[in-house]
């Protein structure tokens, strides 16, 4: 699991820069922001301070993400000399910078951030949806993201949806499952599918609301239809071809 390995390796003395990586939507920013919330309430005080930028929101612009990071320190990123006032902040405390969505080479003496990891706990989480990026992120260590499996997919489906609503209507239990496996592995769209099917109990509620938000999109390859969304929407044509 990635969670365990990024604790196991900012735990670790020789280790400074941790890489992730996986396709969007496979759950990267939410074990990230996890990551960030557990050490900020932490009452061991792993970190002096512990920083999270968005570099996509950034729009991979070194000079944002430098005044997001001087932003959590208390400084603003002005000029050269407040540039400088970030690095020797940095460099004289301990720190967790995770640097969330990037897609470009990171240059670490761009953003006045001291890699050496001496004599202070300096450690950096960089994430990107990129495979071809990891040589890019020069880190030490690095992890693959991938989505969740069949079983867990489902649990956090039916925990976004509520049990009642498996229980209300055997045919509405075989479309949830179509439209879970659609998500492929992905957290964020099972938890987005299941709050908008939240509430409802019939069938023909449920075939609507997954037609008008194309839930079983990916059933649909090659010029015909997957045997899922024959099985739970009825009203196909007869003479559509099944794979």
């Amino acid at each position: 699991m990635p969670q365990p390995r990024m604790r196991s390796y900012i735990s670790e003395d020789d280790v400074t820069i941790i890489g992730l990586y996986g396709p969007e939507g496979v759950g990267k920013t939410t074990r990230l922001k996890m990551l960030n919330n557990d050490f900020v309430r932490s009452s061991g005080g792993d970190f002096d301070s512990v920083i999270y930028v968005d570099v996509t929101g950034c729009s991979n612009d070194a000079w944002r993400i430098q005044e997001a990071i001087g932003g959590r320190l208390g400084l603003r990123a002005q000029d050269n000399e407040s540039k400088e006032q970030i690095r020797r902040c940095l460099s004289h405390t301990s720190f967790l910078l995770i640097l969330d969505d990037v897609r470009v080479s990171v240059n670490y003496e761009a953003l006045v951030v001291p890699c050496d990891g001496e004599p202070h706990r300096q450690k950096i989480v960089v994430a990107t949806p990129f495979d071809y990026m990891r040589a890019h992120m020069w880190a030490e260590e690095t992890i693959e993201v991938k989505g969740l499996g069949a079983e867990e997919a489902w649990k956090l489906f039916v925990d976004n949806v509520g049990r009642d609503a498996m229980r209300a209507n055997g045919e509405v239990r075989g479309l949830a499952e179509a439209v879970v496996r659609n998500c492929g592995g992905a957290p964020g769209k099972v938890i987005e599918r299941a709050r908008a099917l939240a509430g409802k109990r019939t069938i023909t509620e449920w075939r609507r609301v997954v037609s008008e938000k194309g839930m079983l999109a990916l059933c649909w390859r090659r010029g015909c239809y997957c045997q899922d969304i024959i099985d739970v929407i009825p009203n196909i044509q007869a003479d559509e071809k099944v794979i």
